[in-house]
């Protein structure tokens, strides 16, 4: 079942001008977020939570620009594999919503 929603999630997160008034950062100041940026804001929140590592990421490194980071505990941070560029994690989810529109 939960592959199927993904399915039905993608058509939703690639429309324009599609908003969510949300208080994930700030309980007392609501604001207007992209449903993509809304989302990470909730998995950041709660990986908090539950003091989760960051998984995988998809963003590119700022150094060489190729899609090779990995996460390294010790650091915390993201490492290229390539380059050995440090990411922060904020920095990479960035990445990620700017690339996703």
């Amino acid at each position: 079942m939960i592959g199927s929603v993904g399915v039905e999630v993608e058509p939703v997160l690639a429309l324009d001008g599609l908003t969510v008034v949300s208080a994930v950062d700030n309980p007392e100041k609501p604001v207007e977020l992209g449903v993509v940026e809304w989302s990470l804001a909730w998995e950041t929140k709660l990986r908090c939570l539950v003091d989760d590592e960051p998984g995988p990421t998809l963003a590119r490194c700022s150094g060489c620009g190729l899609r090779r980071l990995k996460w390294e505990p010790r650091a915390d941070y993201y490492v290229c594999e390539n380059c050995g560029h440090h990411v922060s994690e904020q920095e990479a989810m960035e990445q990620v919503t700017e690339e996703a529109g």
